[in-house]
């Protein structure tokens, strides 16, 4: 990262995909990596938000509520010198 200019780096990384499809593994992964070259990293997702995943998006009410929670936890948590896993 230290050839990129700290105005262009982007402190935002979202993984998405099917469930079980190693979004976690992958997430964990780039934490470590991020962390062994001295940043700042954390990872937000459902599990670490007391957000279960069955009962939150079973209907489109609950999906709307879960996903204004993590939503609000990135607003709360993204920094510029950070990096933030979603």
């Amino acid at each position: 990262f230290s050839h990129i200019p700290t105005l262009l780096r982007m402190p935002l990384v979202i993984f998405c995909g099917f469930p079980c499809s190693g979004k976690t593994t992958r997430a964990t992964q780039l934490l470590e990596h991020i962390r062994s070259q001295g940043r700042t990293v954390a990872i937000l997702n459902n599990e670490n938000l007391g957000i279960n995943r069955n009962e939150s998006y079973k209907n489109s009410q609950n999906e709307k509520v879960s996903r204004g929670s993590l939503k609000a936890a990135v607003d709360r948590s993204i920094t510029k010198d950070g990096v933030l896993i979603v």
